[in-house]
């Protein structure tokens, strides 16, 4: 029969992978630094990306998870846990697709740029639909041929994004958009 007492050593190891598993959350799924602002790259591009901490967490959660991943199927014997094992391997997927991809905005249109998989454009003047959520600081901005980039809030400046898209499509928009508060030119960094 196993023994059900716990050393003192496998209590702190068990705390400090909680720990350390709540810090990377929080780093990574944290809000985007609400004062950054969008940056302008070389070409002139706008770009809304991730902050270095995010990125970061996002490598090392990735790890973590791959690594927890390769263990439980190394040491999986019954249907339990393999059935751990399978969903250890979904999570880990996820989370390696789930990075958002960065925002570059330019004079032809919105281009979002992912890590894995295709990048996605849309020209100023295809844009059909712009929602801007009602309970989340999200933007999700479709096209007519349903491409659809998203401004999640994973990602900073979601008002100067809203600023470019008025400059660009203010001929279309309804007279109450955006209906929050938008900043121009003078909210980036350089």
């Amino acid at each position: 029969m196993p023994s059900t007492h716990f050393t003192t050593g496998e209590i702190l190891k068990d705390l400090a992978n909680l720990g350390a598993t709540i810090v990377l959350a929080w780093a990574y799924w944290g809000r985007a630094d609400r004062h950054r602002k969008a940056t302008i790259l070389d070409d002139g591009r706008l770009s809304f990306s991730r902050n270095r901490r995010a990125i970061i967490a996002w490598f090392l959660i990735s790890g973590w998870f791959a690594w927890g991943t390769v263990d439980q199927w190394r040491h999986a014997h019954g249907v339990m846990d393999f059935f751990q094992a399978t969903m250890l391997t979904l999570i880990s997927v996820y989370i390696l697709l789930d990075f958002p991809g960065n925002i570059l905005a330019g004079p032809d249109g919105l281009e979002q740029v992912f890590w894995i998989g295709r990048n996605r454009f849309i020209l100023w003047n295809e844009i059909v639909e712009i929602n801007t959520g009602d309970k989340i600081s999200m933007i999700k901005i479709k096209s007519g041929n349903s491409v659809t980039i998203v401004h999640s809030w994973l990602l900073p400046d979601h008002a100067r994004l809203l600023w470019e898209i008025q400059q660009h499509c203010a001929d279309e928009l309804p007279p109450e958009f955006p209906g929050e508060p938008m900043t121009g030119p003078d909210s980036v960094e350089a």
